[in-house]
């Protein structure tokens, strides 16, 4: 838990960037789809299945902001937070897991 399945990606210069990240948790990030997902996940405890791998990717993949990051606000908000699901599928979502799309 919390280290990247694909080792070669433990050391990925991921980016800290606290206005992003501010943006992000608000849900004001200027990305509807984002953006809908993320306040919708904070007003209710709750985020779709499509809209979770949306949010990780758009973290990861976008902003550069590491996953461990995302998927340790996620526990604090999701009702149904699973550390296993979520950890995996903040890994698969940031390219680091198993089976993932190779995005770096």
């Amino acid at each position: 838990m919390n280290l990247p399945f694909k080792e070669k990606y433990d050391s990925f210069p991921w980016k800290s960037n606290q206005t992003a990240w501010e943006a992000y948790i608000s849900g004001k990030t200027g990305f509807p789809i984002v953006d809908a997902s993320i306040r919708h996940l904070n007003a209710t405890g709750w985020c779709p299945n499509r809209c979770r791998m949306i949010i990780a990717s758009f973290l990861t993949k976008d902003l550069l902001i590491d996953w461990r990051v995302g998927e340790r606000w996620y526990a604090t908000k999701a009702i149904d937070y699973d550390p296993c699901s979520n950890n995996g599928g903040w890994e698969w979502s940031s390219s680091v897991g198993v089976d993932s799309q190779q995005y770096f």
